[in-house]
């Protein structure tokens, strides 16, 4: 077991004891977000709107009745929502239900159930005035309180400015902004003209008003408020304008208060002329200032090629890339920016946590430390990763340099190449690697000089991990410290054996020297901290059920698989497997083949395999072939069998476990045997087969008096590849399960393995009525007659019966 010093943690937000289940949204949460963009949707259509229901008599019709009460209800359900919104506080997010409702409370509440109650306030009013034809008074109210709404422009501006981050910086910063200004004076010009239009028809204490002058249409006088609405709208825009510029227009003010508003729209327009065109001329300048540096640097650029007599052609490429690069603009870093450096050490740290860390626990071992220790994985971020940008024809590193970090591609392409005057290749090799890659991890292991050229062939970001800053952060703590002792032997060890036939170790992978290949190769006890630690991560994410949970943390502590989480978060398990091709070459070559495994008093599980285990900690390939003989095929003269004379084949598959449901990676090593290698007959082992005629003439499996399953027919699908009798079966059973046997041709055993046929096998094996119509024996006693069985399954069954508890050999009856 380990003990971890520090909980793992990856948030920094700050909760209430009473309310760690029950947190407040986070404010910039992706539900939040989703919450805002629709908010700012009813916002432009609520800011447009009650303008133009204040100025003119709009007939209400029931798509707008229906608008109104919807854009109210959101505005009432906001203030609901507000109080269960966490907030920001000195580089904190607050997410306590009590802490955000009481901030909430303290800043917009106020203004929020102000302008919801006008809302309330008008809609009554509106009821009243249509259902009870009450006097124009209580209607001017109406139109008076929607002016309420427009308290809600302050909230434009934050929503301007996340779009304005999310643009980013560049060129179309700058047209963003200057986007904005328009918006807003266009937004100013129909908010005052909406406003005149609307003084123009209160009463007037001069008898007259602006909408009431007259303008020619044909030599005749008509007044502005006998004109098409369009008209008067767009005349009320451009007095509107007018008065924002300076200008001015043939609209005058015939009533006190159309003077005050004239009076106030000058105030308005001086201020806002002022702001707006000083805003819009400081973007303009800062274009203008941007393109100014770069004519002079190409300007700079062309002197010194032209006073260096750089010859033509190299100069046009210098100047063409100088000039592109230049146009191109480059990812911000923190230290680029000076205001960030105030920030206090603790949360600079988590600031470079929380950017870096996605991509540092794509590296499974990174993924590990930085989830046993938050301190940790703070001070990798601060001590070792770093952020490089790239442009195409860069090169990252050149053969030959000593390599002191290792690099992960972020975005962009990378070409690899190496030449035989530096690498042990026979010839030039290129190879193209994708972001998600790391490059030259061997460099934070040991001493490595880069064996191959490194070049961006577009514009690429690699997040760089510097050996020393890391091993520094790596020595913070005592459990994580022993981890990475351990990996960098094995790693080491691992790059010392990649030779032929092995590849040679690049830059980029090195044979066999993956996570879980390494973590495979660690001390039990680490191996075994690493699984439960894995296993643990997992299950407070995913819904398993607690008797696979119990299972694979059983498999870890006994060191039966190794457990890691992988590069993608999810949980990988390796099991070493040890296989025996026991194979017969009487007339044609026959392998001794697993089809199933019945447990006791379940179902058969059917499947067609080689006879194999998985191999136990500690245990050497030689003693997992003998337990492999001795108790599970029960094969006589084991004792003698020379492992290490049989050649071996080195496999690796992976597959979904069925009994765990985790994506395991089986290591098998196959050995292969032979029967005459062990003096034994085929017809040692009790089993049984047919002759050619009967096994190619048979069309269907007798089983027993009571059913005949069809070979193709109903409940077989797909069909049986490999016509199967009874007495092709050879049983083997001991306390715990009864596992079957059978020979077949190679060709026949790769066409059984289908694991579309695992169905069928299972059907075929349930119909077998083990210990009725087949001979059996029951050892574990000294005075059993073995008289029926051959010698060599008398020698078998005397061996076998000195083990604990009842062991059955058999096999079925022909028919």
């Amino acid at each position: 077991e380990v003990a971890l010093a520090e909980p793992a943690c990856h948030s920094h937000t700050l909760e209430s004891a009473g309310s760690r289940h029950c947190v407040a949204l986070h404010p910039k949460g992706a539900l939040r977000q989703c919450y805002d963009f629709l908010s700012f949707v009813i916002l432009c259509v609520d800011l447009s709107l009650a303008p133009l229901l204040l100025a003119w008599d709009v007939t209400r019709t029931a798509t707008l009745t229906a608008t109104e009460w919807f854009v109210m209800g959101f505005w009432t359900l906001d203030i609901v929502v507000n109080f269960f919104t966490g907030y920001a506080h000195d580089g904190e997010v607050v997410r306590g239900l009590g802490q955000s409702a009481s901030h909430y409370a303290r800043t917009w509440f106020c203004i929020d159930v102000t302008i919801a109650a006008f809302d309330w306030i008008g809609a009554w009013a509106a009821y009243v005035g249509q259902s009870f034809m009450t006097s124009t008074k209580l209607l001017r109210t109406v139109k008076v309180s929607r002016l309420v709404r427009l308290f809600h422009m302050t909230r434009i501006s934050w929503h301007f400015e996340r779009f304005s981050d999310l643009i980013g910086d560049g060129p179309m910063s700058g047209i963003f902004q200057m986007l904005v200004i328009f918006i807003a004076i266009l937004y100013f010009c129909h908010l005052g003209g909406c406003v005149w239009m609307a003084v123009g028809g209160f009463p007037s204490d001069t008898g007259m008003s602006w909408l009431q002058t007259t303008l020619t249409v044909s030599d005749e006088e008509v007044a502005y408020q006998d004109l098409p609405p369009v008209f008067c709208y767009v005349t009320a825009f451009h007095w509107a304008l007018a008065q924002l510029t300076l200008g001015s227009v043939d609209i005058l003010a015939n009533s006190t208060a159309e003077r005050l508003v004239s009076i106030l729209m000058l105030f308005v327009g001086m201020v806002v002329s002022s702001t707006l065109i000083s805003s819009l001329s400081a973007v303009m300048v800062e274009h203008q200032s941007n393109d100014s540096y770069r004519r002079h640097q190409m300007r700079l650029v062309r002197a010194f090629l032209r006073q260096n007599h750089v010859d033509g052609s190299l100069s046009y490429r210098v100047q063409q890339q100088v000039e592109n690069r230049m146009s191109q603009s480059e990812k911000l870093s923190a230290d680029r920016i000076d205001v960030l450096q105030k920030l206090s050490p603790s949360l600079m740290g988590e600031l470079r946590l929380n950017v870096f860390r996605h991509h540092i626990i794509t590296h499974p071992l990174f993924r590990h430390c930085m989830g046993v220790s938050i301190t940790v994985s703070l001070e990798i971020t601060a001590l070792a990763v770093k952020l490089s940008s790239w442009h195409a024809s860069d090169d990252i590193f050149v053969a030959g340099v000593e390599a002191h970090a290792a690099s992960f591609i972020v975005q962009g392409h990378v070409n690899y190449l190496q030449v035989p005057s530096s690498a042990p290749v026979t010839e030039e090799t290129q190879v193209q690697v994708s972001s998600g890659t790391w490059l030259c991890e061997m460099a934070l292991w040991l001493a490595w000089t880069h064996v191959g050229t490194a070049s961006a062939l577009t514009g690429a970001e690699l997040i760089r991990v510097d050996s020393k800053g890391l091993m520094q952060a790596l020595s913070r703590h005592r459990y994580i410290s022993g981890v990475a002792v351990e990996y960098c032997v094995i790693y080491a060890e691992k790059v010392r054996k990649a030779v032929p036939p092995l590849a040679y170790p690049t830059d980029i992978s090195v044979p066999h020297a993956s996570y879980i290949d390494i973590v495979d190769d660690m001390m039990p006890s680490m191996r075994s901290a690493i699984g439960m630690l894995a296993v643990r991560n997992q299950d407070s994410k995913t819904m398993w059920t607690s008797g696979r949970i119990a299972k694979l943390k059983d498999e870890v502590m006994q060191g039966a698989s190794t457990v890691i989480l992988n590069s993608s978060g999810e949980l990988e398990r390796s099991v070493r497997v040890i296989a025996v091709q026991v194979a017969c070459h009487e007339d044609d070559v026959l392998w001794l083949a697993h089809i199933g495994t019945k447990v006791q008093d379940r179902k058969p599980l059917g499947f067609c395999q080689l006879p194999g285990s998985k191999r136990a900690p500690h245990e050497t390939d030689a003693a997992a072939v003998i337990r492999v003989l001795q108790n599970e095929l029960m094969l006589p003269l084991v004792c003698h069998v020379d492992v290490d004379q049989f050649p071996a084949e080195h496999t690796e598959t992976r597959k979904m476990s069925r009994e765990l449901g985790v994506h395991t990676r089986y290591a098998k090593t196959t050995f292969s045997l032979k029967i005459s290698d062990m003096n034994l007959k085929r017809g040692d082992f009790g089993v049984g087969i047919a002759d050619s005629d009967t096994l190619s003439a048979r069309t269907s499996f007798h089983t027993n008096d009571e059913i005949d399953v069809v070979h193709g027919g109903v409940g077989l699908t797909p069909p049986m590849p490999v016509p199967l009798a009874p007495r092709d079966i050879v049983f083997v059973r001991d306390k715990e399960k009864t596992r079957f046997y059978t020979w077949l041709s190679p060709e026949q055993f790769a066409k059984l393995s289908d694991e579309r046929f695992e169905k069928v096998i299972s059907r075929f094996l349930s119909h077998l009525q083990c210990g009725t119509s087949q001979e059996k024996l029951a050892l574990g006693s000294a005075t059993e007659d073995f008289s029926c069985y051959s010698p060599c399954e008398q020698r078998a069954l005397s061996v076998n019966s000195r083990q604990s508890g009842p062991v059955w050999l058999g096999r079925f009856a022909s028919s």
